[in-house]
């Protein structure tokens, strides 16, 4: 049983994790409450006998009165080891939470500096609640066992008949020592809860908060094909080819062996020795082809021509299940006022890593490549990952494009629109999470 919202989907035994942790929490904070008002009725006490007292001397001496007990004991050592476990369980805490929402990617190099020996906002979450368990557990026991000494010590030195300003009446002295105590039960409570609901999967995967609900789970290995910047960066025009026709997968071995030679409807430049040369000699789609392509088709066809640009054959790279290698690709699309921008990634649940791959940006019907370098951050703005230049309105990357040159959707769309290939890699492609420009 689960219950859906929009394309979200959580399960029941989910809601009653986060139930659990919410009652965890207010009962917290209700013996937190209980134990400020306790401390107020010790400053109304001590305030009937001395009218000259202020609350903050009474607690100052309060505090005074319990150091002077750790340092008779010597046991002031272990008071700072606890406060520093404590500190240690507040920034694993944090960290955990920064990880979870993809807080610090708004920073320059925020994850770089935070996120430095692993690679997977989910992996690096467990660790830093596992961290947090093992740190509130030291330092509640250190904190037990301090309270335990100071109680026997006060127990030993009280004298009901007296009324100085550190002494505490014996009901509020057990009141205050039992709602302490129940305070580090229900911090190691919520601790070990947190950690549990992260191994469980209780606690929802810690991606970027605007990613889709489209599913990451599948037990695969990374695909070998990675993206980067094209071997071949000779720089060519195909503005006067108009009159070749669309060339099947089969006829990028004839343009491979071909690229040595000049060709004179390319300006006489060399054609590219990868399967791109399919895009780059064929005839352009017509209108009413073009006018029927959603989003959807627009990224896979760009897809395809990237990975024939890289050299493989995007007509069988996606054939199979099998043949991805094991990745989850996923595209988001950017309007980028009229000028659509598109970024892809990939999820690897064997590395248990998002990529970053590469971006195309469409200017008309012209398609430029730019490669991200295997970037991590899965970020809802462009420009935390690359540079951009605003013009007119809309933006175009900094950095140069790969290989050199762009490609026509165009001749994309007659290449590989409905074509070998094309069903397999629209249905490969996911739609991910919403972007902007910044």
């Amino acid at each position: 049983m689960n219950f859906e919202k929009g394309s979200a989907r959580v399960e029941v035994w989910q809601v009653i994790w986060l139930i659990i942790l919410v009652i965890v929490v207010l009962g917290l904070a209700a013996v937190a409450t209980t134990l400020w008002l306790v401390k107020r009725r010790l400053v109304r006490w001590h305030q009937t006998a001395d009218k000259m007292a202020t609350p903050t001397q009474i607690a100052g001496a309060q505090r005074f009165y319990v150091r002077t007990i750790y340092r008779r004991q010597h046991v002031m050592y272990l008071r700072r080891i606890m406060i520093g476990l404590f500190v240690l369980a507040g920034f694993m805490a944090l960290w955990a939470l920064c990880e979870q929402f993809n807080l610090y990617t708004t920073f320059p190099n925020g994850r770089a500096a935070m996120n430095w020996f692993l690679s997977d906002h989910t992996s690096t979450r467990n660790v830093a609640l596992v961290l947090m368990i093992f740190s509130v557990l030291g330092a509640s026991l250190l904190r037990f066992l301090l309270l335990k000494r100071v109680d026997e010590v006060q127990v030993a030195e009280a004298n009901e008949s007296a009324h100085d300003i550190y002494a505490i009446p014996a009901v509020m002295r057990r009141q205050l020592f039992g709602l302490r105590r129940l305070l580090l039960i229900g911090l190691l409570i919520i601790s070990l809860w947190l950690g549990l609901g992260a191994v469980t999967k209780a606690i929802p995967r810690a991606t970027s908060p605007f990613e889709t609900s489209h599913s990451i789970t599948q037990p695969i290995e990374t695909n070998s094909a990675t993206s980067g910047s094209s071997s071949d960066e000779t720089s060519y025009d195909d503005s006067g080819d108009s009159s070749s026709s669309p060339s099947s997968s089969s006829a990028a071995s004839d343009a491979a062996e071909s690229s040595n030679s000049n060709d004179a409807t390319d300006d006489d430049l060399p054609m590219p020795s990868t399967p791109i040369a399919d895009v780059v000699k064929a005839k352009p789609a017509d209108n009413a082809t073009m006018k029927q392509l959603s989003e959807a088709d627009q990224a896979s066809l760009t897809f395809m021509a990237y990975w024939a640009m890289e050299g493989q054959d995007p007509a069988t790279l996606f054939a199979t299940k099998n043949s991805t290698g094991g990745a989850t690709f996923y595209y988001h699309w950017i309007a980028n006022n009229g000028h659509p921008i598109i970024m892809f990634n990939s999820y690897s649940p064997v590395a248990k890593a998002m990529d970053d791959m590469f971006i195309a940006n469409i200017a008309g019907n012209d398609v430029s490549f730019y490669s991200l370098h295997d970037e991590t951050a899965q970020t809802s703005k462009l420009a935390n990952i690359m540079g951009l230049t605003m013009s007119n309105g809309y933006a175009t990357p900094s950095q140069d494009q790969l290989d050199q040159r762009s490609y026509d959707l165009r001749k994309m769309a007659t290449v590989y629109y409905q074509q070998a290939g094309y069903q397999a890699v629209h249905d490969t492609l996911k739609p991910g999470y919403a972007m902007t420009i910044k």
